[in-house]
């Protein structure tokens, strides 16, 4: 019985690919990583925004919860300027409590910062009612703007300056106050972008833009947040 030889498999490696077979796959895998960096931004901005929604509305309802357990008045504060630090304004938060004893406001948790690309919006932008929840219920959208210009502010000191602070207050009642505000809801935006420190602190924002925010809505006679998106 007659059995053809196998041909060696070193022998057909030995001719190895030509020059214009090895560009055609570098071409093809280029392409592929062109096409999937917008994915993976993308993938990365919904996974930031995602931790700063979780983040920012623990701290919320921790304040409320505190001010109603300690009887007092607690801020929850957005940083709009910090003396040494550039990259903090509309980026860092914190909690204050009114302390009776030394009759002033005293810090009583660990500064927050929201996750990089994404920044507490200077003011109301005319996007928010074109989102479709507002839409549905134009009242999601009407409410006092924090922060504004208009805002009231206080100065804290820290060991690497003075610090700039926008806030609201939550009672002991578990409602919620802007000073000098008129409407029934507190709004705060989380949006993607940066503060530009060499071109006047405005906002600048990123490919996703206005495209992708999360609105918190703070009931002032209630202090229930509640939380819409896009």
């Amino acid at each position: 019985m007659y059995i053809a030889p196998l041909k060696s498999s070193r022998q057909g490696w030995r001719h190895g690919f030509t020059l214009l077979e090895v560009l055609a796959v570098l071409m093809i895998v280029s392409m592929i990583m062109v096409l999937s960096i917008p994915a993976i931004k993308g993938l990365t901005s919904t996974a930031g925004m995602s931790t700063a929604i979780r983040h920012v509305s623990s701290v919320m309802t921790l304040a409320r919860s505190h001010a109603i357990a300690k009887r007092t008045i607690v801020r929850f504060g957005i940083v709009t300027a910090w003396e040494d630090d550039s990259e903090a304004a509309y980026r860092k938060y914190g909690l204050w409590e009114w302390d009776r004893e030394l009759e002033r406001f005293v810090s009583f948790q660990e500064w927050k910062t929201l996750p990089p690309g994404l920044v507490f919006e200077k003011d109301r932008g005319d996007y928010l009612r074109s989102a479709s929840y507002a839409q549905k219920d134009g009242s999601s959208v009407r409410g006092d703007f924090l922060p504004t210009a208009e805002s009231e502010s206080f100065i804290e000191e820290v060991r690497s300056g003075r610090v700039k602070v926008v806030f609201f207050e939550f009672t002991p009642s578990g409602g919620a106050r802007l000073p000098g505000g008129e409407e029934r809801n507190i709004l705060a935006v989380v949006i993607n972008g940066y503060v530009d420190s060499l071109g006047g602190g405005e906002i600048v924002y990123t490919d996703e833009g206005k495209k992708d925010w999360t609105q918190f809505n703070i009931d002032t006679l209630t202090g229930r947040v509640r939380i819409y998106r896009p």
